[in-house]
């Protein structure tokens, strides 16, 4: 498949994947993070906590979607304040929960998607051709989004996030909703994109998740995720 449209990565890439230092926000008198401390290095790596832990006030703040109330943080070397769009372009979110447009085809809404992140047209409908393949959708690229089963929607979810050929996946809870036979299947899924990420795809996945098995399916290395700090399990430092 025709994935590998980004040079291979060179010497002066930042060695660490996401650096955060000092990170609060809270949500009126809730607080969601604390003076939260992590250096996470490129690889495939889990986040886990329990439901308001802050993974997905973590994940929105690195991506720029909300502004933390102290601190600092970069992804991929660039700050999520100051380098936003420069980042994005680099980084690619499956969110739990996707607002899906079920009136178009799982083909139209790829095309959209990887022309939005600038892929030209022609390019753009080869591309979505290459992630729906890889995430087994290929047959029912035209069919409505809106009569997908959910785990078809998971998948779907996850082609538009690595559409643009990102170098950093972030997966928001990628088995939930899913029956025991699809969270196996996501998984896999997952664990085949983890594996090619020194070839084709070149992309690090980081999954966040309640459930430690799911953080040990898909990488080797877990991060503990608290409303106060990260701390480390399975080896990585932060």
């Amino acid at each position: 498949m025709g994935l590998d449209r980004r040079p291979p990565p060179t010497s002066a890439m930042s060695p660490r994947l996401i650096e955060v230092a000092g990170l609060s926000h809270s949500y009126g008198d809730v607080v969601a993070l604390t003076d939260l401390q992590c250096t996470i290095p490129h690889g495939s790596i889990g986040l886990v906590g329990a439901n308001g832990a802050g993974k997905s006030t973590l994940i929105k703040v690195l991506l720029g979607i909300l502004r933390s109330s102290q601190g600092e943080a970069s992804v991929l070397g660039l700050s999520v304040t100051e380098g936003t769009i420069a980042m994005r372009a680099r980084v690619g979110y499956m969110p739990e929960r996707g607002g899906l447009p079920s009136d178009q085809t799982a083909a139209d809404f790829m095309i959209y998607a990887a022309e939005l992140a600038g892929i030209p047209p022609k390019a753009a409908k080869q591309r979505a051709s290459d992630v729906l393949t890889l995430v087994g959708l290929h047959e029912e690229r035209f069919r409505h989004l809106g009569d997908f089963s959910t785990g078809m929607r998971q998948r779907a979810l996850l082609a538009q996030a690595i559409v643009h050929d990102p170098e950093l996946i972030f997966l928001d809870e990628p088995i939930a909703g899913l029956d025991p036979e699809g969270r196996d299947e996501m998984l896999s899924l997952i664990s085949r994109l983890r594996d090619s990420a020194c070839s084709s795809l070149r992309s690090s996945p980081v999954a966040i998740t309640r459930s430690s098995s799911v953080s040990d399916s898909i990488s080797k290395r877990s991060m503990r995720l608290r409303i106060s700090r990260i701390s480390s399990a399975g080896g990585t430092g932060c």
